[in-house]
């Protein structure tokens, strides 16, 4: 496929033991997945400036008869810039793509393949503890909460009402009306 390059144990070993290493791990429930790694050479920026670093598919049936190989889930990653990434960041990569691989299981609890998850928080917590916050995005979140900024606009309006509210209730008096009468 054009824009597509399969990577194998042969031309890629690295990803495939940082893979293995990464599964060992923290994802025993892959052992048994044929996992195939690609790059994407193709991957721009969507129309808001985000960039897909990474995406894991199922193999579809049509995949599977087209392999030489078996082949379980796919995970792609964008070329251009995981391989800018240092170690760490490649490994945290790799990592969020195996948190979305979950296996599939018949009514007995027996595995009978493999499937693949949305982005769940979960899985993003797991990885942020292994790896911190490793992308721009995680980096600006982190930044963020541990900014001590000056209070927002709302900040000083709630502070204001609730002096309000706290002199309304120590100082005056609100008429009563007698029983049965409405104003």
């Amino acid at each position: 496929m054009d824009g597509i390059e399969v990577c194998t144990r042969k031309n890629r070993p690295d990803l495939y033991e940082m893979m293995k290493d990464l599964i060992a791990k923290h994802h025993a429930h892959l052992c048994e997945a044929d996992i195939v790694i690609c790059f994407n050479f193709n991957w721009k920026p969507d129309s808001d400036g985000h960039l897909k670093l990474v995406e894991v598919t199922r193999a579809s049936a049509v995949t599977q008869c087209l392999s030489a190989i078996r082949v379980d889930l796919i995970i792609t990653l964008n070329q251009q810039h995981f391989e800018k990434m240092d170690d760490t960041q490649k490994r945290a990569c790799l990592d969020e793509a195996l948190c979305r691989c979950k296996e599939r299981q018949d009514q007995s609890g027996r595995t009978i393949g493999y499937r693949v998850s949305k982005i769940d928080f979960c899985g993003m917590m797991e990885n942020i503890k292994r790896f911190g916050p490793w992308q721009t995005t995680l980096k600006t979140v982190q930044r963020l909460l541990n900014a001590e900024e000056e209070p927002g606009l709302f900040d000083a309006v709630s502070e204001e009402i609730a002096d309000a509210e706290y002199e309304l209730s120590e100082s005056a008096t609100i008429p009563m009306l007698p029983e049965g009468q409405s104003s």
